[in-house]
């Protein structure tokens, strides 16, 4: 492919049937088609606040108060009650900053889609599923949890697949470093150490921001205690991982896979693991397994990568005309020039161009840049297209 993806980021008042249980601070959700029917508007008016960059559309559609109990209630379990009212009333601006983020890539190419509504017997709520995917960065998956505030539907937290757990989880364990280290452990003669995982784990953090990832990296390994089997930790160092050494986060990879080997949403992790080791039907199990678990059949391009870069021509191309068929997304039709390219069919490349230009989608020069361009290492796996005389006609 021009650009290998590295699968590399947060009910109902009396009239609308919920009832509540003594056990439960939240409401117990009843399952129904009138509630169901709510939810999905509630999921449909997300992806609108992120279509149409307006990320107070999408705050309002957070249930604030509930989330913030639940940052409250996991920073309480820590032992950290002290500071935790100080750090939750600042909360609320930097929240902000997950909508203003995802619209900024989803304004730069990123597509953020509602996939499927659920319910959870267990916790007597539904959630709404949310695909993240962009070339750059990835596919990932935002479960978002459905309560109610005031009568009116609303979410309260969501379960990100590459941090393996609740936003609210992370937030708790990560506002720690706002706190006084040394009113954070009672026992002295801990303390020390304490304080400089911590300090470890700020000072990584710092590198990250600047693009000093080999730095971060070696800092954050320097956390040794228990704190180190963490998984929300291990998949931030793994972030700094694979933008320093590419053997380095296959082996961060295989540490998450031994501490936690029956968790499936750490499948994304294992397809990109297996396709560095170009073990590609190993990669397509867990793409199965991803799509089975999600029922997002638009992981299929993940597929069709991965048939292409097996070098199974005939598959990849079912794969990417399913996607262009069902989704009409770039990668796709990149993907599939990129085969013809191979196979030499030149001609055909070159009215799939012109098919996207009439499609009134594409600006004819846009494409030119696109197919001629070279990557970061000075090649162009479609320069026999460039080369062709076909091309060279059209694009006269």
């Amino acid at each position: 492919m021009k650009q290998l993806i590295v699968i590399s980021f947060i009910l109902f008042s009396c009239a609308l049937n919920f009832s509540c249980s003594a056990e439960k601070k939240a409401p117990v959700i009843i399952k129904s088609d009138e509630n169901e029917s709510k939810v999905i508007d509630l999921a449909l008016a997300i992806q609108s606040s992120i279509e149409e960059g307006n990320a107070q559309d999408y705050l309002n559609l957070w249930d604030i108060g509930n989330f913030n109990n639940k940052v409250r209630k996991n920073m309480n379990s820590f032992g950290f009650n002290k500071y935790v009212e100080s750090f939750i009333s600042g909360l609320g601006q930097g929240l902000e900053s997950f909508p203003n983020k995802i619209i900024h890539q989803y304004n730069e190419g990123a597509y953020y889609d509602f996939i499927k509504v659920r319910y959870d017997d267990d916790e007597q709520t539904y959630y709404m599923l949310f695909r993240f995917f962009s070339e750059l960065e990835g596919i990932n998956y935002h479960d978002y949890s459905v309560s109610v505030e005031d009568g009116e539907v609303k979410f309260n937290d969501m379960y990100v697949y590459l941090t393996g757990e609740h936003f609210a989880n992370t937030i708790a364990r990560f506002g720690l470093f706002a706190f006084p280290k040394r009113n954070l452990f009672s026992s002295e003669s801990t303390l020390d150490d304490k304080i400089k995982e911590f300090e470890h784990i700020q000072k990584s953090v710092e590198y990250q921001q600047s693009g000093q990832f080999e730095k971060a990296y070696k800092e954050i390994s320097k956390v040794k205690s228990d704190l180190s089997k963490n998984k929300a930790l291990l998949l931030v160092k793994l972030q700094y991982a694979v933008n320093y050494d590419l053997e380095i986060y296959k082996s961060s990879i295989e540490e998450i896979m031994s501490l936690f080997p029956n968790d499936e949403t750490l499948n994304i992790l294992y397809i990109d693991y297996y396709s560095l080791l170009e073990d590609y039907d190993k990669a397509i199990e867990y793409i199965d397994e991803l799509e089975q678990l999600t029922e997002d059949d638009f992981v299929r391009i993940l597929k069709a990568h991965t048939y292409y870069n097996k070098g199974e021509q005939a598959k990849a191309l079912e794969h990417y005309d399913y996607i262009i068929d069902n989704y009409g997304f770039f990668g796709a039709y990149s993907g599939k020039i990129a085969v013809l390219t191979e196979q030499e069919k030149y001609e055909t490349a070159v009215e799939l161009l012109q098919q996207l230009i009439d499609s009134g989608d594409y600006v004819k020069q846009d494409l030119i840049v696109f197919i001629e361009e070279v990557d970061e290492n000075g090649e162009n796996i479609l320069l026999p297209l460039v080369e062709s005389e076909v091309y060279k006609a059209w694009k006269e």
